[in-house]
């Protein structure tokens, strides 16, 4: 099938240039459907995809083609792909949004050993009694991307939850990134901005296609926030061993809940979502407040101050250095304004687990004071536009998380972290470890303060014997723990790959057959 690209260069790739033919040689079969995906009309009342039913659809999952894939994470709406390997390898790292108009689209910056150029490839999505469409924009010719019973040949079943682009070797995209890293650790913010300016200018010169994304219709999803409740979930009332036990004697449960397992009023009190502040649609909060509203049940907002530079994240130095001279009090009143206007309980978690430096989180290399200033003033932005919220300090529970408290005056509730991994317990501890063990450390570290205590972020995976253990644990009330008022369940697969090679736990209560 040959399909002409958004930029209006041809080619099934999509790839912008004569400048970049090394790039579109090497990449000739991304993104196209599987021959069986053969030619089909779009019968007549099937309509637009909304951007949450695409977003619910893509997030977080590996798109597999012809020898290469492209991974759509949810957070921050990273888009990172690759295609082929040794001489003709490619690589991609970009963005992906969806639109209330039935839009997919793929941004990003390709790179080859021959160069660099952005590119953005955009599919349409129908949908009519189970059955989606799909086809390559803006001449591609429709086919059935899922069939209502899913068929062996679909498209759809390329989607696939593994990360499929971080296991591959990309030995030019790693030395690229590494560069350019280096860079942003050395260069001063003056020189840093000069050196990306610079990079900007060269692609522009590569090709036009660098301008912003601009669609028709109303963009849903630059940025969703992650977690919307799947509404109508079919596995909400599906039996699970996993599912924490509760009793009329248990603490508050809550729970990220993405797919709608706890979709039940009874099964939550708490309705978490991660939400990033910048290049958000935050009109689609009210979405997750009518879940919650009428549930009633506490809408969490973790708010993740992830900052970007019109093609690259920003590095730590510059994103605190933006937030202590005002520059990002913008977002935070954005944020907090939209939520002024919804009708749940709110309590709005900034920043967390900011003592845990293996992670991703830019703010988790601050000092101390640093992040108290930015969590300081976030908080003063906010209580600005919403009187009746509460704020959630939450770090990991690491030693020296103390260094990190910014004052009672700013803090209504404290946040933990704790999962339980047994192959993790067994290769660190030699044994399994409960709940009370896991939380213990924390809880000690934090209960001076004497505020409400909640554990923010649990999820727990092993034999049927652990996650028992661990399910009929969690929600009750431990003589030892009194100031712990809540838990709040992780329930979806790890994010991020677990350190010595153990992977991405799957924290998830229910699994449907096949996913």
């Amino acid at each position: 099938m040959t399909a002409t690209s958004t930029n209006g260069e041809a080619g099934r790739g999509g790839l912008p240039g004569m400048f970049f033919a090394s790039v579109a040689a090497s990449a000739v079969f991304l993104l196209a459907p599987t021959p069986a995906a053969a030619q089909a009309s779009v019968p007549t009342g099937a309509r637009p995809m909304t951007g949450v039913e695409l977003y619910m659809m893509f997030r977080d999952k590996s798109w597999k083609w012809h020898d290469g894939a492209g991974l759509m994470r949810a957070e921050g709406r990273l888009f990172r792909a690759w295609a082929r390997d040794g001489k003709t390898a490619t690589w991609a790292e970009g963005r992906w949004i969806v639109t209330d108009s039935g839009m997919l689209c793929l941004k990003a910056i390709w790179h080859s050993k021959g160069g660099a150029a952005p590119d953005k490839t955009c599919f349409s999505h129908r949908v009519l009694d189970g059955v989606i469409y799909q086809r390559r924009e803006p001449a591609g010719d429709w086919y059935v991307f899922k069939h209502g019973k899913p068929a062996a040949e679909d498209e759809f079943h390329r989607l696939i939850d593994e990360d499929q682009y971080a296991t591959r070797d990309h030995t030019g995209g790693h030395r690229y990134r590494t560069e350019f890293r280096s860079k942003q650790r050395s260069s001063s913010s003056r020189d840093e901005r000069r050196w990306r300016c610079a990079m900007n200018t060269r692609i522009k010169a590569i090709s036009l296609s660098c301008m912003g994304l601009m669609l028709s219709g109303s963009v849903l999803a630059a940025s969703l926030p992650r977690g919307l409740p799947e509404a109508a979930s079919v596995t909400t009332a599906m039996p699970s061993q996993k599912r924490p036990v509760l009793t009329a004697d248990s603490i508050d449960f809550g729970a990220y809940d993405p797919y709608g397992d706890f979709g039940e009023p009874s099964q939550s009190k708490i309705e978490h979502l991660f939400l990033p502040w910048e290049d958000v649609e935050l009109s689609t909060l009210a979405l997750a407040d009518d879940y919650a509203y009428a549930r009633g049940r506490t809408l969490m907002i973790t708010v993740e101050p992830w900052s970007w530079s019109p093609e690259w994240r920003v590095t730590e130095r510059e994103l605190l250095r933006s937030i202590l001279d005002g520059e990002r009090d913008a977002y935070m009143a954005a944020v907090c304004s939209t939520v002024a206007g919804l009708k749940s309980p709110i309590i709005i978690r900034w920043g967390q687990e900011m003592d845990e430096t293996d992670n991703q989180f830019s703010w988790s290399h601050w000092s101390g004071e640093e992040f108290k200033a930015a969590y300081r003033r976030m908080v003063t932005v906010c209580r600005a536009h919403v009187k009746d919220a509460r704020f959630m300090w939450s770090p990991k529970g690491n030693p020296g998380l103390e260094v990190y408290y910014p004052g009672d005056d700013v803090v209504d509730l404290i946040g933990l972290s704790v999962f339980g991994y047994q192959q993790y317990d067994r290769g660190t501890t030699g044994r399994d470890q409960t709940f009370p063990e896991r939380l213990a450390p924390g809880y000690e570290r934090v209960k001076g303060y004497g505020k409400p205590i909640m554990v923010a972020e649990l999820g727990y995976e092993g034999d049927a014997s652990y996650v028992a253990d661990w399910a009929r644990s969690v929600a009750a009330r431990h003589a030892e723990f009194p100031q712990l008022t809540a838990v709040v369940y992780f329930n979806d697969r790890e994010v991020y790959p677990w350190p010595d090679g153990y992977g991405r736990p799957d924290w998830r209560v229910v699994r449907e057959a096949g996913n």
